[in-house]
């Protein structure tokens, strides 16, 4: 299981880097001609950036490309979050799981589990019979 987690969340994040590459690639070209924007072929530069994820990746680090770190930094840490947010769910419901138990498991519940959760109340049963026959009278 925990093999199958880790390989999804390489898998997500090379599927984001690779993403974010495509954007701060676009965006350079954008800035790039911007003054000149009939020039450029944008397929182009989109199928270059595509094509070469490392070599842009090695260039923008090279340039300490801002919005590339940034956006990098980022997606780091948001996978952190996410990582730290999915196991801790994961290790609750195990010990809901573990005091409640599963599907299939139930049992009868002890006296002293009944009384704790607050929905019954103990009574002796001599009281208990008293005060019934006393409701039976009381409908005539």
């Amino acid at each position: 299981m925990k093999k199958v987690l880790i390989t999804m969340y390489i898998v997500i994040y090379l599927i984001l880097q690779y993403g974010i590459t495509l954007l701060v690639g676009m965006f350079m070209e954008f800035a790039s001609f911007k003054n000149r924007m009939n020039d450029f072929s944008l397929s182009d530069s989109f199928l270059n950036n595509a094509y070469h994820p490392l070599k842009n990746i090695i260039t923008f680090i090279g340039d300490k490309n801002p919005l590339f770190i940034l956006l990098s930094v980022g997606l780091i840490i948001g996978m952190i979050v996410l990582i730290v947010k999915q196991s801790i769910q994961m290790k609750s419901s195990e010990l809901e799981y573990d005091s409640k138990g599963t599907h299939g498991t139930a049992r009868w519940g002890s006296l002293r589990e009944l009384i704790s959760d607050g929905n019954f109340k103990a009574e002796k049963s001599s009281k208990f019979f008293k005060d019934w026959t006393k409701t039976l009278g009381e409908d005539e």
